[in-house]
């Protein structure tokens, strides 16, 4: 099973992966993802996604 992760620094939707951790025992593995520390800034929400993205490519009139 492949994991996609995608790039960029926003978090688009929630449940989205922001790490991941690899290890040879669930101990580690658990250790290791306590060390994770993630900051999060809260950007308002973007609910017209495919009107933004035509506007950011259109030239300004």
């Amino acid at each position: 099973m492949g994991i996609l992760i995608e790039e960029g620094d926003k978090i688009r939707q929630w449940g989205e992966a922001v790490a991941i951790v690899c290890a040879d025992t669930e101990e580690h593995a658990r250790a290791a993802a306590d060390a994770v520390k993630v900051e999060i800034e809260e950007l308002p929400p973007l609910l017209y996604r495919q009107h933004k993205e035509a506007e950011l490519r259109s030239p300004p009139l």
